[in-house]
């Protein structure tokens, strides 16, 4: 029993797409955002300009608008790394119907899980990215414009490291 319990709590943990999290204070990223990092490869969200950057031993290779979590569920930020790739997902709330976070099962080509429950992922119903977005933002999850998502997907190695700001 004890086995299915770990098993189903790690299910859990990978596909509660965007979990609910207390909201946090944004803090503006920096206008080069690759500009002193350490060589090899690095994802730097900005929450405050709503901006996606990776960066290749200090050279921006992805620069997208993006849109994270809405303030009652926001983007927790920190420093973390992709845990796992999937291409594609299935995003299942974890949330009941009755929720008024509650969302249908939601296809995705791409995700880029960097924390229990948040991956970075292309997002098919969304129109429009950056700074504004995240009023009616995501979940927690950042969303990235599918032609971004293409580039970062084939460019990020499960350890990547992810810098959330």
């Amino acid at each position: 029993m004890t086995r299915t319990v770990s098993a189903l709590m790690a299910a859990l943990l990978v596909t509660a797409a965007c979990a609910l999290r207390p909201p946090v204070t944004h803090v503006a990223a920096s206008a080069d955002a690759c500009s002193g990092r350490p060589s090899g490869q690095v994802i730097v969200v900005g929450l405050a300009d709503q901006q996606l950057t990776a960066c290749q031993d200090g050279t921006a290779v992805v620069d997208t608008p993006i849109t994270t979590g809405r303030p009652q569920l926001a983007t927790p930020p920190g420093s973390y790394s992709v845990m796992r790739k999937n291409s594609p997902w299935v995003m299942r709330s974890p949330w009941p119907r009755s929720s008024p976070y509650w969302y249908p099962p939601s296809r995705v080509q791409y995700t880029l899980w960097f924390r229990p429950g948040y991956a970075i992922h292309d997002a098919p119903w969304r129109a429009r990215y950056g700074p504004g977005t995240e009023s009616q933002g995501t979940h927690g999850c950042i969303n990235v414009p599918r032609p971004a998502m293409d580039r970062l997907y084939a460019w990020a190695m499960v350890g990547t490291p992810v810098i959330v700001s």
